[in-house]
This record gives C-alpha cells, sequence and structure tokens, in this order.
C-alpha cells in the first residue's frame, strides 16, 4: 500500500508542478506550449491514484498500524476487565458490609435464625443450664430459687420460649410468678452468649409461654416481653 501512497505522491507533485508551468505559458502567445490535455490526462490519473489510495488504506493497513490497533484493543480489553472485577469487589464487599451491619443482634431474631441442628444444642444446653441452677438452688445458693419452680424449659420458633412449672408456682404471688418467668428468660439469654451469639447488650427478653398441666396460665406481654400476663 506504500507503494501507491509514494506514486501517488510522485503524482500531485508533478500535477502541480504542470499547472503552474501551463498557468505562467498561457501568457506568453510565442514559444512552447503545454497541451491542456496532458494536463487533464495527469490530472485524471493522480485523482484514481487518490482514490485508490483512501478506499484501499481503509481495506489495507500497514503492519505498524495492525499491531498499533490490536494492541490498542487489548488495552481496552485489559481495563475493562480490571474495571469489571474492581467494580464487582467493591460491590462484594459493600454487600457483605451490609449484611453484616444488618444482622440483628436481639435475642429472639437470633433463636428465630438459627436452624434446627443449632436450636437442638441451645435447648439441650437449656435443659443442662436448668439442672445446674436446680442443684444450686437445693445448696441455699442465692438467684436460684426460680429453678425450683420449673419443671422443663424450651424454645420453639414457633412459640417462643416454652416454660413448665411445678404445682408449688400456683401458690405464687403474680410478682413472684414473673421473677419465675424473668430467671427462665436470662436463663435462655445466658446460653446465648455461651454458644457464642452476639447478643446486644439492649436485646429484648425472650418472648415466654408459662404452661401447667398442660395449658397456658401466662404469657410475656407484646410491648414489654420482660413483663408477664397471668389468668
Amino acid at each position: 500500500m506504500s507503494v501507491i501512497r509514494n506514486t501517488y505522491y510522485f503524482f500531485l507533485i508533478i500535477l502541480v508542478t504542470m499547472i503552474i508551468i501551463w498557468a505562467r505559458r498561457r501568457r506568453h502567445t510565442t514559444g512552447w506550449q503545454l497541451p491542456g490535455k496532458w494536463l487533464k490526462y495527469w490530472g485524471i490519473a493522480t485523482i484514481v491514484l487518490w482514490l485508490i489510495t483512501g478506499v484501499g488504506g481503509l481495506i489495507f493497513k500497514e503492519p505498524s498500524e495492525q499491531k498499533s490497533s490490536a494492541s490498542d484493543q487489548s488495552e481496552k480489553v485489559a481495563t475493562s476487565s480490571t474495571t469489571s472485577q474492581k467494580t464487582a469487589a467493591s460491590q462484594s464487599a459493600v454487600s457483605s458490609s451490609a449484611k453484616a451491619s444488618s444482622k440483628s443482634d436481639d435475642a429472639n431474631d437470633l433463636l428465630q435464625a438459627m436452624d434446627s441442628t443449632k436450636l437442638a444444642t441451645f435447648n439441650q444446653g437449656l435443659r443442662d443450664s436448668l439442672a445446674e441452677d436446680q442443684q444450686f438452688a437445693q445448696q441455699g445458693k442465692e438467684g436460684y430459687e426460680y429453678a425450683t419452680y420449673i419443671d422443663n424449659i424450651n424454645y420453639s420458633q414457633q412459640t417462643g420460649l416454652m416454660v413448665t412449672v411445678v404445682d408449688d408456682f400456683a401458690n405464687l404471688t403474680d410478682d413472684s410468678k414473673t421473677v419465675v418467668g424473668q430467671g427462665a428468660q436470662k436463663s435462655a439469654a445466658a446460653q446465648l452468649v455461651m454458644m457464642g451469639e452476639d447478643l446486644g447488650a439492649d436485646s429484648t427478653a425472650i418472648r415466654t409461654n408459662i404452661h401447667y398441666n398442660g395449658r397456658q396460665i401466662g404469657h410475656s406481654k407484646a410491648f414489654n416481653t420482660s413483663e408477664f400476663k397471668w389468668r
């Protein structure tokens, strides 16, 4: 392609020269005159070469130009790929951060989020803690009296913390019954901490139901789950 281009430049230079000579010789009526048809033919040839050079340049590129174009495209692809990777990494980091920040530290939410295996472990630990607290109460240690009024304790994601009480529970005042219910809630919250759950300091008390002889005799209040309503 460079040969045709060089030929075009040569014809162009000759054409310009011929035009200058033709214009100057026209001022003189005598002497040698440059034939007009030479100028016409040479001009046509120059135009043809110009067309060939222009069209050919669009189809055939110099090797150096092709290499440069391929290099530019490779750089664009690499840049685009790097940008996409950075964007994906950034979105992933933002998504992970959003998930971490949106995770609740409330006891009720933590229990609702547990799978069956983890919930079974929680309930087993809850029963073990109750048995231990009952032993402490029998030994006369203060703060464990609540456990002597509880026969069984279990958490269900459908009904909340289920506390089954013994016969002597019925002889307590409503305030004393509330202390027993709150003792069960504190024991369940302590079990969450022992399992490594991130329990918030301002977590609400676990929703609790108190049962005796197969029927509900009390439950947590809706807007303050550490308080109870008794029947």
